[in-house]
């Protein structure tokens, strides 16, 4: 399957292979069969453009054209597909205001309309002119290749950030082929792909660019998609979820990036907690206070609105078993004060006879069930949990 996967030469594509082949690798109830359906039905795939074949070709015949012209013509279509910084743009697409990040566009045009000699990529968006910056996208026909094919080069800024509550923006790449010589001519193309862009921009002066890895603030971002549009949600709750996931998925990324659990059989949880408190303290300050007490019991660490309940795990490695344990404490926790969201972290020290997962796995939304109601309550409890792998062996601990 790696070596499989390893010719796949779409970044997008084989990554979300590579997370529904881990899924499916430790899907072992039928119960997570959805779960790994859902990794597979977010794997990007690139459009492609086949021209289509004669249907009376392979009787011998040919099919009656009522419009010989229209037919030379073809179908105005093309391909378009978008990167940011190296990256297939993401939707939606973590952004940081005020910086300028560099944008490139692969496009394939086969066919052109006669007398067009130049292919424009402009945008359309209810954003105000002065709220964000785009390079102009121009094919000229001649830069193409034989099969139509071409790249464009430029960047992309946005000034100022948005309200966590905001609808991600949103970019509409329309495609026009126009013409040096005819000034009024004007035929507009059907875009395949990257049609439509959208973006959420986050104010450093806010939020400090969430986790700082790029890859997990993608699944950072796709968790605040789901909860803030609950009902009940303020900015202010909201805001400190995410200030504080990301301080904790930054952990999540230092602790993969050092391996700082490497070898450690046994880690009492005190010490867990301590590790992990000093570095959310380092990010936040005073703010994050340690065991305060909450509908009769001690929790583990509080920052603002948030409950953030600490564990450590040494028997099951089922991600969905495991989090199932603790979920409900940490639910209690969240309702007594009020709040309906709040985050479980778990340091996995179970025995790692298999290479660990990439840590985007390791990022789940749950959704716990409440007592009294069959289905989500009206103001729902929602819980972004985080399994950082511990007891690791060395890369070549797996080899035959």
């Amino acid at each position: 399957m790696n070596e499989l996967l390893s010719s796949v030469r779409f970044t997008g594509m084989r990554e979300g292979l590579e997370a529904f082949a881990n899924q499916v690798t430790n899907t072992t109830e039928t119960g997570q069969i959805k779960v790994a359906s859902d990794y597979l039905a977010k794997v990007p795939v690139p459009p492609f453009l086949v021209e289509a074949e004669d249907p009376m070709a392979r009787y011998g015949g040919k099919s009656e054209v009522p419009n010989e012209a229209a037919v030379k013509q073809g179908p105005l279509v093309i391909r378009l597909m978008m990167t940011v910084d190296g990256r297939p743009w993401a939707n939606p697409q973590v952004l940081t205001a005020g910086l300028n990040y560099d944008l490139r566009a692969d496009i394939m045009a086969p066919n052109w309309p006669a007398g067009a000699d130049r292919l424009v990529l402009d945008v359309v968006t209810t954003l105000p002119p002065e709220e964000w910056t785009i390079s102009p996208l121009v094919v000229e026909r001649n830069s193409l290749t034989e099969a139509g094919i071409t790249s464009l080069k430029g960047h992309i800024s946005f000034p100022t950030g948005q309200s966590f509550l905001s609808e991600p923006l949103a970019l509409q790449i329309r495609a026009t082929f126009l013409s040096s010589t005819q000034p009024d001519f004007a035929q507009v193309a059907t875009i395949v792909g990257f049609h439509k862009l959208l973006g959420r921009i986050s104010d450093p002066k806010r939020t400090p660019s969430l986790s700082k890895y790029p890859i997990l603030d993608q699944r950072i971002v796709e968790i605040i998609e789901e909860v803030r549009d609950l009902k009940g949600m303020t900015e202010g709750h909201l805001e400190d979820f995410i200030t504080a996931l990301s301080v904790v998925v930054n952990y999540m990324g230092i602790a993969a990036q050092q391996a700082l659990y490497r070898g450690k059989e046994k880690t009492l949880e005190k010490n867990f907690q301590r590790d992990l408190l000093i570095h959310l303290r380092g990010q936040l300050g005073e703010e994050v206070q340690e065991a305060p007490k909450v509908g009769g019991g001690i929790t583990d660490i509080v920052f603002r609105s948030i409950t953030l309940e600490l564990k450590v795990e040494e028997e099951e490695k089922d991600r969905s078993k495991m989090l199932a344990r603790y979920q409900d404490q940490t639910a209690q926790y969240i309702a007594m004060k009020t709040r309906q969201l709040g985050l479980l972290c778990v340091l996995d020290l179970t025995k790692k006879d298999v290479p660990p997962a990439p840590p985007q796995n390791n990022i789940v939304l749950l959704k716990p069930e409440l007592h009294g109601f069959s289905a989500d309550a009206p103001y729902p409890v929602r819980i972004a949990a985080i399994v950082i792998d511990g007891n690791l062996l060395t890369p070549s601990s797996y080899s035959a």
